[in-house]
């Protein structure tokens, strides 16, 4: 029997920087604690952000979903949101940026309401929408403003949002939220709370956004403790819990789950070379055991990615690369995205697991690195040796390299044929540099620059590596989990066959 999937609420920004994620996740605390031991609740993001469903996971003790429909494409929302939504009381939903920010469109008919934006996903879910509002700077300017989100789509929108009302956040004094509230009233907001602020609540930031929970387990859940009893005191749950409405009642949508998404792949995989094109259908013979890399300094990974990994008949072995070594079981290496620039003497302090990740690569051992794994896996970082398997040196900067890529596959590797396409998102503040006398590996990405000018060459590729700054998603493309599972398998098998 499938369980009932939760109802939820979007709760949405009127930009960024108003306190969306620490009033998410201290709702998800608050709610948590209000219906345990008899029922949970449970977060999703909208967008690629990686560091906010930490908070939400925290909160709630539930795996945090992404929503993007850049990365995923939007057939894929409700199910996912259905998919984590199931067996839960209540799911709460935490946006992206402003609420119509999305995107970027400047063509003169663009739709308003922008594609990828937080009210695109609350659009494709039908679910009712919080508004938070930081009133630490307004007053009844509030009105004209929430007049003009609340109208603003109303012109070419086929499905209307619903609003269910506006939290009022870092709220000075009881004058000060009074005249909040009743700027809301004119606009015709409901008011769900006015929150003064709790400055022992809020937590750190840095180049990138928040400090990771990776890095900050315990004060987060103690700061975000703290928050939950806050919010009980200034904002009514009962309330909001009754506006959740289930995500697109009338559409009968199959939740995700990573068993389908493999079987419903149309390419079928026989244990062949990594690189090579897959023939017939062959069943894994064996589980082959691939290392995913965590810890603090690399904690950018979707749940989904495990989940397929394992259905498609992998042994998950996990590994936080400041401490732990590569066991000698190790068929293929995920090295995610994260922070190796803040941990950077603790990772090059652990030389007996860069020498093995060098000594794996050059036997040909399956490589995956994203971002910062690509960074790990360069001959170094701002001077500072590391694990030197691919032919440039890094640096960190602070110029940010920000945005959506519609991105084309120019190599072969066990990831992807040349040709393929897919949406990713680059997020990131180190940079690549080559020494002139460098031998470079086939480049794995090409896409146009913003301007349709110029061509970007980006990444590595071998038909055993696949290393890039792109961050993909892996439920737009379930056949790269499989790929890397009968990557392993073949190189295990050749391994074995050498012993």
């Amino acid at each position: 029997m499938v369980s009932p999937v939760a109802p939820g609420l979007v709760i949405a920004g009127m930009h960024s920087q108003v306190g969306k994620t620490l009033v998410t996740a201290g709702l998800l605390r608050a709610f948590r604690n209000l219906y345990a031991p008899h029922g949970s609740v449970v977060g999703f993001k909208v967008g690629p952000d990686y560091i906010d469903p930490g908070y939400h996971q925290v909160a709630s003790g539930q795996s945090c979903r992404n929503l993007d429909p850049v990365l995923c494409d939007e057939d894929a929302i409700l199910p996912l949101y259905r998919y984590g939504a199931e067996g839960h009381r209540l799911a709460l939903v935490e946006g992206v940026m402003g609420l119509y920010d999305g995107r970027m469109n400047l063509a003169a008919d663009a739709p308003r309401i922008p594609y990828g934006s937080t009210a695109h996903v609350a659009q494709l879910l039908t679910l009712p929408i919080v508004l938070v509002v930081d009133g630490s700077h307004t007053s009844d300017t509030l009105a004209a403003l929430l007049y003009g989100i609340r109208t603003y789509p109303a012109v070419d929108s086929t499905t209307p949002l619903r609003f269910a009302g506006a939290l009022i956040n870092r709220v000075k004094t009881t004058r000060h939220a009074a005249i909040l509230e009743h700027a809301c009233q004119r606009a015709g907001f409901p008011v769900l709370g006015t929150i003064p602020t709790l400055p022992a609540a809020e937590r750190p930031s840095r180049h990138l956004g928040l400090i990771t929970t990776a890095e900050a387990w315990q004060e987060t859940d103690q700061a975000l403790e703290s928050f939950a009893t806050h919010l009980q005191t200034y904002c009514d749950l009962e309330v909001l819990a009754n506006l959740a409405q289930p995500a697109a009642p009338a559409v009968d949508t199959a939740p995700w789950n990573p068993a389908d998404a493999l079987r419903d792949n149309d390419e079928h995989l026989v244990d062949c070379p990594p690189g090579s094109i897959p023939a017939a259908a062959s069943p894994p013979a064996l589980s082959p055991t691939i290392v995913v890399c965590g810890g603090p300094a690399f904690s950018f990974t979707y749940p989904e990615e495990v989940e397929l990994l394992r259905a498609a008949g992998a042994h998950i072995h996990l590994l936080d690369p400041a401490t732990d070594q590569l066991p000698d079981s190790a068929a293929g290496l995920l090295i995610p995205g994260g922070f190796p620039e803040e941990h950077l003497t603790d990772l090059t302090r652990n030389h007996t697991l860069l020498t093995s990740i060098r000594a794996a690569a050059t036997a040909g051992m399956p490589i995956w690195a994203e971002c910062a794994g690509l960074v790990y896996l360069s001959a170094a970082l701002d001077g500072t040796p590391l694990a030197g398997v691919l032919p440039c040196r890094t640096t960190f900067s602070g110029r940010l390299t920000l945005g959506y890529r519609e991105a084309t596959y120019t190599s072969a590797s066990w990831a992807f044929h040349p040709g393929e396409r897919i949406s990713g998102h680059e997020f990131h503040r180190t940079h690549i540099t080559e020494p002139p006398d460098s031998h470079r590996i086939d480049t794995a990405w090409q896409w146009e620059n913003h301007d349709n000018q110029n061509v970007i060459a980006e990444g590595w590729a071998s038909p055993t590596l696949y290393a890039s700054y792109l961050h993909t998603h892996p439920v737009a493309r379930p056949a790269v989990a499989q790929r890397f599972v009968h990557a392993a398998q073949h190189y295990h098998k050749t391994r074995e066959g050498n012993a």
